[in-house]
């Protein structure tokens, strides 16, 4: 006796289906939820790039910074 609770989409790779046969709007919405998710993976990725590359940038600025105004002096002498 066959399950009545099986996922159709198993079901057609098991007996050999194409695609093509099956709901597309199904395949559809699948990849787009896939796409969707691509895009937020790579605006978390952009968005971390963007804050690393920023702190280098302040960094290099500190080091020229100190560099041009030469190691800290006390003002006044014991």
């Amino acid at each position: 006796m066959m399950n009545v609770l099986v996922n159709p989409g198993v079901m057609m790779k098991q007996q050999g289906f194409k695609a093509a046969s099956v709901d597309v709007g199904f395949f559809q919405v699948v990849k787009e939820r896939q796409q969707e998710k691509l895009a937020e993976e790579n605006k978390k990725k952009r968005r971390a790039a963007i804050e690393f590359h920023q702190s280098l940038i302040k960094q290099y600025e500190k080091t020229a910074r100190e560099a041009r105004a030469g190691p800290l002096l006390p003002l006044q002498k014991r």
